[in-house]
């Protein structure tokens, strides 16, 4: 076997330090970058966690084992991976939620008594700030419990700007008044909110059959008798629809904002006050323009 020249044998190794050398400042950057956004989130001195990671061919920060400290208890998330960090945006996802306080222990428990093993949380979170324009997009906000139903929720708000969102992140909006101020120029301009069933229905279905010593198709014939508008709208009537097909046959129902002009954050909330007062939403439907979809199964 012919031996390699010195020189190329010393090149090859300069590569392979480099690279090396290259990983090592690409880690301890990203690691900053995580105690930066932990800090902008108000979690700094909360958080702790076993390693931070660069991936120079993918360009992202991998967080493992990330435990965060609170008066309730420990939140516990196996792994975080931050895909994009700027000024003005923000994508991660995070797998492998748990937590140790009485809120998670009672929901654990609640999931085990249908016949889950293990119980966890993956969520996933992107959004995008304008400052010129003073536009907030938030493109998703999941939460998923494996095997059982997954939330997703989208947001387009304009009159925000970066002390609004100091307020809410970094301070918790501790400060009633000055959040309420902030928020009363911001706007509503469209939104979506999606449960999709991943399992959990078939199990609530066999466990009240068990329970009442029915058969599950008797059980959902009786949901569905149970499930009939209130009022002679249209909204109500699709609503109730989608409710039976996801009883039937599982799926996902989602709630679509599409206002004709934006609504004011104050007049959102009276609005919404007023439908629950008076158990009517027409009202704040009509205003935010929300229509229902249905959609089954995807095989």
């Amino acid at each position: 076997m012919r031996k390699l020249p010195l020189v190329v044998f010393g090149a090859i190794l300069l590569v392979l330090f480099s690279v090396g050398a290259v990983q090592v400042y690409a880690s301890k950057k990203a690691e900053e970058e995580v105690k930066e956004l932990l800090a902008k989130v108000g979690l700094k001195e909360q958080a702790s966690y076993s390693k931070v990671s660069y991936s120079l061919l993918k360009g992202t920060t991998e967080v493992r084992d990330l435990r965060i400290r609170t008066k309730g208890g420990t939140s516990h998330a196996a792994r975080v991976l931050i895909t994009k960090f700027t000024d003005t945006d923000l994508e991660l996802s995070i797998t492998g939620i748990r937590g140790e306080d009485p809120e998670f222990e009672k929901f654990e428990r609640q999931l085990r008594e249908l016949g889950y093993e293990e119980v966890y949380i993956n969520a996933m979170l992107s959004f995008s700030f304008y400052a010129d324009s003073g536009e907030l997009l938030i493109r998703k906000v999941r939460i998923e419990v494996p095997g059982a139903f997954r939330l997703e929720l989208s947001l387009n708000l304009s009159g925000v700007d970066r002390e609004l969102i100091r307020a809410v992140t970094e301070n918790g909006g501790e400060d009633v008044n000055y959040l309420a101020q902030k928020l009363s120029v911001v706007t509503l301009k469209g939104g979506s909110l999606t449960l999709s069933d991943l399992g959990l229905r078939e199990r609530l279905l066999r466990k009240e059959a068990q329970i009442t010593g029915k058969e599950v198709e008797q059980v959902k014939r009786e949901i569905a008798q149970q499930l009939k508008p209130k009022r002679s709208s249209e909204f109500d009537a699709k609503l109730y629809g989608a409710l039976k097909e996801l009883v039937e046959r599982g799926g996902s129902i989602s709630l679509e904002a599409k206002p004709e002009e934006p609504v004011e954050f104050q007049e959102l909330v009276v609005a919404s006050l007023l439908a629950l007062q008076t158990k009517d939403p027409s009202e704040l439907v009509d205003r935010l323009g929300i229509k229902v979809n249905y959609s089954p199964h995807q095989h």
